[in-house]
């Protein structure tokens, strides 16, 4: 995943934009371009939706485990940088204990669409 134009602003949004449980790469914090290229977040509160959205070849690893991501997952996920093989290991890809709807993406087998929260789907 890439990020444009970083803000030049107070290091709180600077911190809240490079969040502990993401790594980038290109990114120095004075601004300019970025890549995504882990998402290691367990229970960090999250809540929203997955974008549907180019650009996330640069994510090796995508983890984002019991926290409020809801809705549908996007077929743009299949294009992270993580090899067809690894989306059903939990070392490299896991979205288990969110709230995300069937139905999911070839890509996406195994427990990962186990205990979702699926009360809110359509």
């Amino acid at each position: 995943g890439t990020l444009r134009n970083l803000p030049n602003d107070t290091t709180a949004q600077k911190n809240d934009l490079l969040h502990s449980c993401i790594t980038w790469s290109g990114v120095d914090g004075n601004g300019g371009d970025g890549n995504i290229t882990s998402v290691d977040c367990y229970n960090q509160g999250f809540a929203g939706t997955l974008m549907d959205t180019d650009g996330l070849e640069t994510i090796s690893k995508f983890k984002i485990r019991n926290n409020n991501v809801h809705g549908q997952v996007p077929e743009a996920i299949c294009n992270m940088g993580i090899s067809t093989n690894n989306y059903s290991s939990s070392n490299t890809f896991d979205i288990t204990d969110n709230e995300l709807c069937p139905v999911f993406p070839s890509c996406i087998t195994g427990n990962d669409t186990a205990d979702q929260d699926t009360s809110s789907c359509p």
